[in-house]
Formats: structure tokens, C-alpha cells, sequence
């Protein structure tokens, strides 16, 4: 699987912009929460593990974006490379030595 069709995948579940406050990183875990029961039922490995990292990279690029003072971050804006860092990561969990094995990196 590719990881740019991951990406573009995964980031359609989440909202265009997210406002960076006192409440974001619950805000991030609600929305992820969310999501992750929809796919709950839908047995697709790739879903799984992608969710899981944008949810990572999301995070990642909040604590950033939160430290350089900004006050809202966009979902547009944030870097594929960080999500393929996590999604590489993450893949290497023996649990999933299948997909690694399938995944298209950048």
C-alpha cells in the first residue's frame, strides 16, 4: 500500500483545522476515539495502522505547531513525511510483518 494513498485516505476522517488550546490533545484523542470505533468492525489492517499513525503525526505536529505559538493547525498542512515516519515505525511491530512487507514508503 502506498503512502500517499494512505494519507489522503486517513486524513479525509478528520476535520479541516483543529483550534490549538488547553483542550487540544483531548480534543485529538475524542476525534481519534471516534473514528477508531467507525473502523472498528471494518476488519481493514491498512485503516488500522494508518489511523493510528496520522493520530501519531497529528499529535506530533500539534505539540509543534503549539510551541512555534500558533493557534489553530490545518489538516492540509501537515507533512506527509511525518506521517510516514510513524506509519514506518509502527510497522515495525511484529504484528503487522505483513503490511510492512506491502508498504510503499516515500
Amino acid at each position: 500500500m502506498d503512502c500517499a494513498e494512505l494519507f489522503g485516505n486517513v486524513k479525509k476522517y478528520w476535520p479541516s483545522s483543529v483550534t490549538l488550546n488547553e483542550d487540544t490533545f483531548d480534543t485529538l484523542n475524542l476525534i481519534y476515539r471516534e473514528f477508531e470505533s467507525k473502523i472498528a468492525q471494518n476488519e481493514d489492517s491498512w485503516l488500522e495502522v494508518s489511523s493510528w499513525a496520522f493520530h501519531q503525526t497529528i499529535w506530533s505536529f500539534a505539540e509543534q505547531q503549539t510551541y512555534a505559538g500558533q493557534k489553530e493547525i490545518k489538516i492540509s498542512d501537515i507533512p506527509i513525511s511525518l506521517f510516514n515516519e510513524k506509519m514506518l515505525s509502527n510497522l515495525k511491530d511484529g504484528s503487522w510483518a505483513e503490511e510492512r512487507q506491502k508498504y510503499v514508503p516515500l
